[in-house]
């Protein structure tokens, strides 16, 4: 088992390995240095990284503390079930009731790669690579549909 301090430093390697692999790729692609994640301009709706000790996931989540908001706002993800097809295949997830390892439950939209961990460093460059093409996809289909799916706040 891990310590506290071992914990936090693996986390902190990995996602600092992971800012330098994804920094100057996006900058060659003309994008904003740092990932949209919290920022998307919904508050109900954030993009998301996680990495478990058995798999990564990169989505798009939707949070409200009205479960009949978050139901609108995950409808219309629903509505652009063939658009997000054409950008990932059949890999995609739905759950309209993920549970996090904190315990916290909303609407998940995400890709999952199984076999990796964060305690295997080994994993790290697929993880990285795995996160920032999938994200890439869902920053880009979320940026084109966003004034679509804000159309509930109105």
């Amino acid at each position: 088992m891990y310590s506290k301090e071992e914990v936090k430093r693996v986390r902190l390697e990995f996602w600092e390995g992971f800012r330098k692999y994804s920094t100057p790729r996006r900058r060659k692609m003309g994008k904003n240095r740092a990932w949209m994640l919290e920022k998307t301009g919904i508050k109900a709706i954030n993009m998301k990284f996680e990495i478990t000790n058995e798999e990564a996931l990169a989505g798009i989540a939707v949070y409200h503390r009205d479960k009949y908001i978050e139901g609108l706002y995950y409808e219309k993800f629903e509505s652009l079930r063939g658009i997000l097809r054409n950008g990932f295949g059949d890999r995609l997830i739905w759950q309209p009731d993920y549970r996090s390892e904190e315990g916290r439950i909303y609407s998940y939209i995400y890709v999952e790669k199984q076999d990796v961990g964060i305690y295997r460093p080994d994993t790290w460059n697929i993880v990285y690579e795995f996160f920032f093409d999938n994200m890439m996809k869902f920053e880009d289909i979320f940026t084109e549909y966003k004034d679509f799916v804000r159309e509930i706040e109105e």
